[in-house]
C-alpha cells in the first residue's frame, strides 16, 4: 500500500522540537501592539523621531510587495515594554499636557 502525502511527515519539515514560524500581517500587528499604522511604519523609519531600532521589521515574501512581521520578535518587543515600564525606565506623555509635560512615571502607572 503507498503512502499518504497529507499524513506522512516529510524529512523537509522543521523537527517536532522547533516551534513554528509565525508570520503576521499589518493589520494583526496593529491590534497586537495598539499603535496605529503611522505609528508603526515612523518606528521602521531611522530618518523618523520616532524611529525605534528594537521595533521588529518586516520580512519580505517572495519579489513581490508582501511583507510580513515575525511574530515572535513583536511578541519580544511587547515583553521589553513591559518590563521597562515596569522598571520605571519609560517616559509617558501625561494627558492633557504638551510635550513639555513628559515626565518620568514609576511602574504600573505608565500611561501610553
Amino acid at each position: 500500500m503507498g503512502t499518504n502525502p497529507l499524513t506522512e511527515r516529510s524529512n523537509t519539515m522543521a523537527p517536532q522540537n522547533q516551534p513554528a514560524l509565525v508570520m503576521l500581517r499589518l493589520a494583526q500587528v496593529i491590534l497586537r501592539t495598539g499603535l496605529s499604522r503611522s505609528t508603526i511604519y515612523s518606528k521602521l523609519d531611522s530618518g523618523s523621531a520616532h524611529y525605534d531600532p528594537t521595533f521588529p521589521t518586516q520580512v519580505r515574501l517572495g519579489s513581490g510587495s508582501a511583507v510580513r512581521f515575525i511574530e515572535a520578535e513583536v511578541n519580544a518587543w511587547l515583553e521589553q515594554c513591559v518590563r521597562s515600564a515596569r522598571s520605571g525606565k519609560i517616559k509617558a506623555v501625561v494627558p492633557g499636557t504638551r510635550s513639555a509635560g513628559r515626565r518620568e512615571i514609576e511602574g504600573p502607572e505608565v500611561i501610553a
